[in-house]
């Protein structure tokens, strides 16, 4: 779910148990707090809440969290697993990270493993709903790596392999990869790489859609038109005398002349 104004999306409840659950928790935290209190409680910032009224106070719901095995920490270094009343939430946050976070090079590296692993999957055709949640977890990779200070210098090759062979795509990243080549890759971002790739799925999807909107004349359809045309549509003038219609005017005339004698 999304919270409104939230900074992270909450996929589902986690619980803090070793170090390995450090992040998915943290950005759990992270996604239950709106994005303008978040500075407030932010284990790195420096902002000061100043606290409103009793009755506008806002309500913190902290995630769980569960106490691990024997530790070898000092007792100073072991888990918080209660607010205490003498600590501020970022105190308290600065305390469990640093009891609880494994280390920044760790951090670094789990998202490089996570990126090569994500880059092996590629399409040959678009996938079932369209490239919107592969965009979506490539851009929530691509953030955790700009937060960790990893830098990924072939990454539009990268999407380039990923997506080119889907027909339907396979000129833009041509016209992508010959600009890396020409040493404009700078131009592209993530988000116009993204866009590119949603507005051409959306684009296959609204010729789909006219396509199957186009009305068909099927032969019962023809033959009803006609029948209603027959039907109503008349002759603009007179159809003109035939012979046969004025040989009998002639003989009454030559009639008329035998008697006018």
């Amino acid at each position: 779910m999304t919270s409104s104004g939230s900074a992270t999306k909450v996929v589902k409840d986690v619980v803090l148990s070793d170090q390995s659950t450090w992040e998915p928790w943290y950005n759990n935290l992270k996604g239950t707090v709106p994005r303008h209190l978040w500075r407030f409680f932010d284990p790195e910032g420096t902002d000061v809440f100043v606290e409103p009224l009793p009755e506008q106070a806002p309500i913190a719901t902290l995630p769980p969290v569960v106490a691990s095995g024997p530790s070898t920490r000092s007792t100073t270094q072991r888990k918080s697993t209660q607010l205490d009343s003498d600590l501020t939430v970022r105190q308290w946050l600065q305390a469990l990270k640093a009891s609880s976070a494994p280390p920044f090079t760790t951090l670094q590296q789990t998202v490089r493993v996570d990126y090569q692993r994500f880059i092996q999957v590629g399409y040959s055709d678009w996938p079932t709903g369209g490239p919107g949640n592969w965009i979506g977890k490539w851009e929530d990779l691509m953030n955790r790596a700009r937060k960790y200070k990893v830098t990924f210098d072939s990454w539009l090759t990268d999407v380039s392999t990923v997506w080119r062979p889907v027909p339907a795509l396979t000129t833009y990243f041509d016209t992508l990869e010959n600009r890396v080549i020409e040493g404009k890759a700078h131009k592209y971002t993530m988000a116009s790489v993204s866009l590119a790739i949603q507005q051409h799925w959306e684009r296959i999807q609204q010729g789909t859609l006219v396509k199957r909107a186009k009305p068909r004349t099927t032969r019962s359809a023809f033959t009803t038109q006609e029948a209603t045309l027959g039907a109503t549509e008349e002759p603009d003038e007179a159809p003109e005398p035939t012979q046969a219609n004025e040989k009998p005017a002639k003989k009454k005339n030559k009639k008329a002349q035998a008697n006018f004698r």
